[in-house]
């Protein structure tokens, strides 16, 4: 049970992450960063969402509004929860067992599932007894718990899973289920027969689908819209998609077609006109045209947000804005992007929040 929400969670990881970057956000003015709206304190904290975010404190979380203000109190666990608000609800687990929180603080679906995962058009992947399914926002079974593995709704489609839990990054081949991951409409009906090894969520109408050690993408209908050629694929965004072939990645758009060439060591979804990129270990941008827009320079670089991306250099992190201007100064042990006009940023082992006005 302890491997497949570890595997679980390491997926929901990989997608959470892509998922964040595909975000609309409102660009806020970079030149009006100021320090600390609130000061470190916290062990740990997510970005802000819903107006809240989570903090830690001694191996137990909770939530605070953007005015540093708790309002749920610190007694959930950490470990493998989601840690955001999602259409007004967020899961938390105790002693194992998970179930989720409106915003005033009440447990409005009990502690009871093995994992679960955040809302998403209404419905939210649970887990319980080595079996998954959804529920929806009254705690109701709506697609009955028989999956090995789902994935959230996205444009009215989930991926699910028959086979064993795995991680694509780090199992053999021989090691794996082959053909039963698919598609699920919301009334649990299969529109996308499981004949993948794996499939990850559909954004702008296509979803990556990986068979026989090449990724591709395939429609709404289970047409093959790209040809599975790839070694590893990421979801549209921005009309775009990073592909790789041979260690080097590139962008495609959803013809097929490579309009940045594949030449880079690492890359990641384009958000707000750029894309991060690395070569000979070094991080920066580009835009759509494949021009360089930030130059290869950072030791890490995450995707643009609220108009600023976080960079790093010897272990320290800070922002930049488009022009590859540095705008928070690279002091902290690590920071994450902005989200709501807040922050979350570490010093000396604590985390507290820069803000943005203007």
């Amino acid at each position: 049970m302890m491997k497949m929400k570890k595997q679980t969670q390491r997926l929901f990881s990989i997608m959470l992450c892509t998922v964040m970057s595909l975000g609309i956000i409102p660009i806020a003015k970079a030149e009006t960063v100021k320090t600390y709206a609130i000061e470190p304190q916290y062990d740990y904290a997510s970005s802000f969402s819903e107006g809240l975010a989570t903090v830690t404190d001694d191996g137990k979380y909770g939530f605070i509004n953007k005015a540093g203000k708790k309002v749920i109190a610190m007694k959930y666990d950490t470990g493998y929860a989601p840690e955001s608000f999602s259409e007004g609800l967020a899961a938390v687990s105790k002693n194992g067992q998970y179930g989720f929180i409106n915003k005033t603080g009440k447990e409005v679906i009990s502690l009871q599932y093995d994992y679960a995962n955040s809302f998403s058009e209404g419905l939210a992947p649970v887990y319980k007894n080595g079996r998954s399914g959804f529920i929806d926002k009254r705690g109701r079974e709506v697609i009955s718990l028989k999956y090995s593995w789902v994935g959230s709704y996205s444009e009215g489609l989930a991926a699910v899973g028959m086979g064993e839990m795995f991680d694509v990054h780090v199992a053999e081949p021989t090691e794996m289920k082959r053909g039963q991951y698919g598609f699920i409409d919301k009334t649990g009906k299969t529109v996308i027969a499981m004949k993948y090894d794996l499939a990850l969520p559909f954004s702008e109408g296509l979803a990556a689908v990986w068979k026989d050690g090449k990724y591709g993408f395939i429609n709404k209908t289970g047409k093959t819209a790209v040809a599975l050629k790839y070694d590893t694929a990421l979801p549209f965004s921005e009309g775009l998609a990073a592909v790789s072939k041979n260690g080097k990645y590139g962008f495609i758009d959803k013809t097929g077609k490579i309009v940045v060439a594949l030449k880079y060591d690492a890359a990641r979804p384009f958000s707000e006109g750029l894309a991060v990129v690395s070569k000979d270990g070094k991080y920066g941008f580009i835009n759509k045209a494949g021009k360089t827009a930030v130059a290869l320079k950072y030791d890490s670089a995450l995707p643009f947000s609220e108009g600023l991306a976080v960079v790093s250099k010897d272990g320290k992190y800070g922002f930049i804005d488009k022009t590859g201007k540095t705008i928070v100064a690279l002091k902290y042990d690590w920071a994450l992007p902005f989200s709501e006009g807040l922050a979350a940023v570490w010093k000396d082992g604590k985390c507290g929040f820069l803000t943005v006005q203007g």
